[in-house]
């Protein structure tokens, strides 16, 4: 292979990180203020974007131009979180944001305000779902959108899209040192997708970054889900035999393998905050 800054190197590698998916929609009573901020600065803290919303005009009767107004602001955040609380059952607004988000079919979580483990819990959920680290040998721009819809943030590291120069030209050992960090992160603050092909090189690059990365920390070893993209793979690493989360989605159509992706990390995550 010729160095990293020549346009004929073969291992290419991309990291799609959109920002707007950390946008929050804390969904909330007035009367609970203070407790819901303490939250807002907690995943403030984790650089997620949450915010409050509130008019003054809210504490006056209904009416449906201010419900059309929060409607906008629910669209406009890829995350919405209730902050369940004897206040919010009571909320005319609550209750109004709460059947929206179920009318467009859109994932949301909730924080029990009367639980200090479910707030802590729930912190910590909404972050994971924002480090969604997905490893592949072919563009899977289908999986990773699917993924996006449900309310996840997805980072992406492709060896077919573009070459080491997206990275501006830094050197082999810069480039190795970044994608082992990015691996890092997300076995320790979310989840990685290792999806696995016929052709899949197991013992070079970001595979066996991350296989090791896993390997050296049986906590990790929950938020690795290898995945089976294709039949009668061989030579799959032995160290995926015993992992709890694999997945072998070569017995599904490509119609729908996105679906029973994505279906299988949302149930792993839930798994995780019960």
């Amino acid at each position: 292979m010729k160095g990293v800054n020549s346009q004929e190197t073969t291992r290419t590698c991309i990291f799609t990180n959109k920002e707007d998916l950390k946008w929050v929609f804390l969904s909330h009573s007035n009367k609970d203020y203070l407790q819901v901020r303490k939250i807002r600065n907690k995943l403030e803290e984790k650089n997620l974007y949450p915010i409050m919303f509130y008019l003054k005009c809210l504490e006056n009767a209904p009416n449906e131009s201010v419900l059309d107004i929060i409607k906008q602001e629910i669209e406009a955040r890829p995350r919405f979180v209730l902050c369940q609380s004897e206040n919010t059952l009571k909320s005319y607004w609550v209750q109004q944001e709460i059947e929206y988000i179920k009318s467009i079919k859109r994932p949301y979580e909730i924080i029990n305000l009367n639980d200090s483990n479910s707030i802590a819990r729930g912190i910590d959920s909404i972050y994971k779902r924002s480090n969604v680290l997905i490893i592949s040998s072919r563009v899977e721009k289908d999986i990773s959108n699917k993924i996006e819809q449900m309310g996840y943030n997805t980072y992406l590291v492709d060896e077919n899209m573009v070459t080491y120069n997206y990275f501006g030209g830094m050197n082999f050992q810069q480039y190795e040192n970044m994608v082992y960090q990015k691996c890092l992160h997300s076995l320790k603050n979310g989840y990685c997708l290792l999806l696995l092909y016929d052709q899949t090189e197991f013992y070079k690059t970001h595979y066996q970054t991350i296989i090791n990365i896993a390997m050296s920390n049986k906590e990790y070893i929950d938020y690795l889900i290898p995945i089976i993209m294709e039949e009668n793979i061989k030579n799959i690493p032995s160290e995926f035999d015993n992992l709890p989360n694999f997945l072998d989605a070569s017995i599904y159509s490509n119609e729908i393998k996105a679906d029973i992706i994505a279906n299988h990390l949302q149930y792993i995550d839930i798994l995780k905050n019960l």
